[in-house]
């Protein structure tokens, strides 16, 4: 059965809001605005892939946006529990009516309806105010097609799987080379049923251009934890930087985000996700 709907997102502050992650895991179709004005409203479009009845709630999508000019943010997530759906909501550095900060509630989902999203400023005694509206009949019927993002994506090889065993320790390592001369888009990096991974390694490779800003997010074991959210990372033109993230034995990794180039001119960046099990043994 095909799951779709709408969301309204309704800037009523003073800030531009900035999107800083788009990851798209399992859906179909997770269209919204690179940038919503303040004062202003953008209709974002969701298709959910058809799924088998799993029992466990699972990630799908999220997206993220900042208050230009703050460190304040906000993320919008899609989760599915087999043909059960959800949109949630958690703020960072920010606090609104009935939400505190870094807390995460849940939306609800209705198929085939639209639901108003609405941040405005605050009355007395309150940070912002974040208002939630349904209407799932009579909105958009008449409406063009629903925004598509214009973000510059590269021409990125991915998947390159690269496997070996040193002794007990098991890596595994997917690759992206990406050519952008603005924003680019990473592929998803996958990771999945080959081993218990307790470690995983994010490499960064730059090549030509000046500095560029990567932000990444980790989807560990299908969902988003503590560690998913990896800062902002600038690389200087030759630079590489490494990370390394423990992850408590996990048989799936997926690693997506952004990329993109201060100056807009053409770049190259490479980008590895190696999944490191300390013994050998222990492949799924």
């Amino acid at each position: 059965m095909k799951q779709e709907g709408y969301i309204i997102l309704i800037n009523d502050t003073d800030y531009d809001w900035i999107m800083t992650r788009n990851l798209r895991y399992r859906m179909k179709q997770f269209c919204f605005p690179e940038c919503i004005g303040k004062y202003s409203e953008a209709v974002a479009y969701i298709e959910w892939e058809d799924t088998i009845d799993y029992c466990e709630e699972r990630l799908a999508a999220a997206i993220c946006y900042e208050l230009s000019g703050t460190e304040s943010s906000f993320m919008l997530m899609a989760y599915e529990t087999g043909l059960d759906k959800d949109i949630k909501v958690y703020f960072k550095n920010l606090s609104a009516r009935g939400l505190n900060d870094k807390e995460t509630i849940s939306l609800g989902w209705v198929n085939g309806g639209t639901m108003r999203l609405i941040l405005s400023e605050p009355e007395e005694g309150e940070l912002h105010r974040l208002e939630i509206e349904s209407n799932y009949h009579d909105f958009l019927h008449n409406k063009e097609e629903p925004f598509k993002s214009q973000a510059v994506k590269g021409n990125p090889i991915k998947d390159v799987m690269i496997g070996k065993t040193e002794g007990k320790i098991r890596k595994s390592s997917v690759v992206w080379m990406g050519n952008f001369n603005s924003i680019g888009s990473i592929d998803n990096l996958s990771l999945t049923n080959d081993c218990y991974w307790e470690e995983c390694e994010i490499l960064l490779k730059r090549y030509t251009g000046s500095i560029i800003k990567c932000t990444l997010t980790l989807i560990i074991g299908g969902e988003m934890k503590e560690m998913s959210i990896i800062d902002d990372i600038y690389l200087n033109t030759g630079e590489e930087k490494h990370l390394l993230i423990p992850i408590k034995n996990q048989v799936s990794l997926v690693l997506v985000g952004t990329v993109s180039n201060l100056d807009g001119v053409d770049t190259r960046i490479d980008i590895t996700l190696t999944g490191i099990c300390r013994n050998s043994n222990q492949v799924v």
